[in-house]
Formats: structure tokens, sequence, C-alpha cells
């Protein structure tokens, strides 16, 4: 079973989010998803977030350590290379059109299902 090691802070946040999702800070210093090809990404939603603007959110902070993070473009095989994709999610470097290129980490497990969430292990 995996774990993760954590090392996190709260955030407001923009809108109702799912946990294992990519987020960003976006120009009012609240949490969106994280969107291809954005500078901002700073970590990994902890918890859903069922509402908006006065909701704090637990944010997993990019670093070292490892990570549940939402996964899509499945099967996915552990030691993968994950970058930041649409909606939050992550996948593979070379596996799906529209990824961003924003490095995230390596997958330490297999994946099956879209959506699934899958220990990662940061890379600074």
């Amino acid at each position: 079973m995996s774990t993760q090691n954590n090392f996190s802070r709260s955030f407001q946040a923009n809108a109702a989010m799912s946990r294992g999702r990519v987020v960003r800070v976006s120009a009012n210093g609240y949490l969106d998803l994280a969107v291809v090809d954005a500078a901002a990404h700073v970590g990994v939603l902890q918890e859903d977030i069922t509402s908006s603007a006065y909701e704090n959110a637990n944010v997993r902070l990019w670093g070292s350590g490892t990570c549940m993070i939402a996964v899509t473009g499945v099967p996915l095989t552990a030691g993968n290379v994950m970058v930041v994709c649409a909606n939050g999610y992550v996948s593979v470097t070379n596996g799906l059109a529209g990824n961003s290129g924003v490095k995230v980490g390596v997958l330490l497990e297999n994946a099956a299902t879209n959506g699934e969430l899958k220990e990662v292990a940061f890379q600074g």
C-alpha cells in the first residue's frame, strides 16, 4: 500500500476541486486546477474542496518526498516520468497529446484506470 511523505500548507481556492489534482496559484493568489503550460504549479491537493473562496485547501508542495496524484493516459508503468496535463492530472511525457512538459516526478506504481490516485516521487 502506498503512503506519502508530507510537506504541505493551506491555500484559499477559487472553486470546488477533487483530491489528488495538481494545482496552481492563480492571479488572485487562490488555487485553481493546473493547466497545460502554466508555470505556477505548486503541488497536489490533499483533500476534496466543496466550495470556493472561503475554504482553505491543504496542498502537498513540490519538493522531496512522494505524493498520491490523479493520473490519466493509462496504462502507465512504474518508472514513467510524469508531467502535468489538463485538469490537474499527470501522465507520461510521450503518451498524451497536449501534455505540458512540466515534470512532476517518477511514477512508483503501475496505473490501469484514468483518475486513480498513484504514488509519484517528486523531482525538483
